[in-house]
């Protein structure tokens, strides 16, 4: 259970840490654009 749990934590972390970066790819795009 408590396994379980820290994966999931583990994988949104990970997945809002990917759309933080893509969101500062964009951000830093359109300033130079």
């Amino acid at each position: 259970m408590g396994k379980t749990l820290v994966k999931k934590a583990n994988d949104a972390f990970v997945g809002f840490m990917s759309a933080l970066a893509e969101l500062g790819k964009g951000a830093s795009y359109a300033l130079k654009h």
